[in-house]
């Protein structure tokens, strides 16, 4: 299972912001730790990515475009068929 560390960005949540490290393994969140502390600095990975001066938020990626999920409003428009 791969692990990435991103660290020392500026981690936006549902309830807080904070300079915190996130460790990622399997593609899921594994841990949050504040910057520089003993737990954030522990972690091993085979890749770190420096988020320094960045947004980190946590659950805002997906895979699949929003415009592109079900939903109980009409279909927009797709180059295959328009408006």
């Amino acid at each position: 299972m791969s692990r990435t560390v991103i660290h020392g960005g500026l981690v936006i949540t549902a309830s807080d912001e904070i300079h915190a490290d996130v460790l990622v393994e399997g593609g899921r969140i594994a841990a949050l730790a504040a910057h520089g502390t003993d737990a954030a600095e522990s972690w091993t990975a085979d890749r770190r990515i420096d988020a320094t001066g960045k947004y980190v938020i946590p659950g805002a990626s997906t895979r699949t475009p929003t415009w592109r999920c079900r939903s109980a409003g009409p279909t927009p428009p797709t180059p295959s068929r328009p408006a």
